[in-house]
């Protein structure tokens, strides 16, 4: 059985059938979570973690030692690293015809937030952009490299589902409640911590609000939007080091 995604903004009853999974009717938090993130994050600035908050870097540092990623050489910003892996759950099917199957070889994203921090509040670039342009020089890779050849898909799960959309991401409510709650906690922080608005975001907008979604590109969609700009990104292969599943 092949389980179908939602896709945004492309497909508008079904975006309409999950509206409230991207745009909750609460603005911020509820007054208790306003409190709790409160006393958990105290003293916490942009890029500066107070109170609790001081555990998530070092999370960040043991979770890239355990599960390393790889930065795709020559990406203009580096601010999308991907970790390869196989895939092992049910059959997907995809808007582009594309399915995803076990085994399949899938680019896990992650986002090298400190990075994308500097780039948007010291010198003014516009995340869209940069992910963009990464986005393109991974594009490039999958072309040409060996190991790229394989991916079929690139995959992540955030709570910025709707700016995902934007970057023409296919969009999946995660089937584990409980895996949802741990992401949704760890992203809240990560959001607080590497935001402009740090904790001034609790009582602002409805992203808080949500809960964190998977994020598909296949590599039809993939090269289809991305592929096209190689002078621009300058791509090399990624280091021989780094490139083993």
């Amino acid at each position: 059985m092949q389980h179908s995604l939602l896709t945004f903004p492309r497909g508008p009853d079904k975006y309409k059938e999950k509206r409230h999974l991207l745009h909750p009717s609460r603005a911020g938090l509820t007054r208790a979570g306003v409190r709790l993130w409160k006393i958990l994050a105290y003293g916490t600035k942009p890029g500066k973690p107070g109170g609790l908050l001081a555990v998530w870097p070092k999370w960040e540092q043991l979770a890239h030692k355990l599960w390393p990623t790889m930065r795709v050489s020559n990406e203009p910003y580096g601010i999308l690293h991907i970790r390869l892996r196989k895939y092992k759950g049910p059959p997907l099917s995809f808007p582009d015809g594309s399915v995803i199957r076990k085994n399949a070889i899938i680019a896990e994203l992650h986002c090298d937030n400190g990075l994308l921090l500097v780039n948007v509040a010291k010198n003014g670039v516009n995340p869209y952009r940069a992910c963009r342009e990464d986005l393109r020089a991974i594009a490039s890779w999958a072309q040409r490299d060996s190991l790229g050849h394989q991916i079929e898909a690139l995959y992540g799960t955030t709570m910025l589902a709707v700016a995902a959309a934007r970057l023409g991401f296919t969009l999946r409510e995660s089937p584990h409640r409980f895996r949802r709650w741990l992401d949704r906690f760890f992203m809240i922080g990560l959001l607080l911590l590497y935001t402009e608005s740090s904790l001034n975001r609790l009582t602002r907008g409805t992203t808080l609000s949500s809960d964190p979604m998977e994020i598909w590109l296949t590599r039809n969609r993939l090269l289809k939007l991305y592929s096209g700009r190689d002078r621009a990104v300058g791509i090399r292969n990624i280091q021989p080091e780094e490139s083993r599943i």
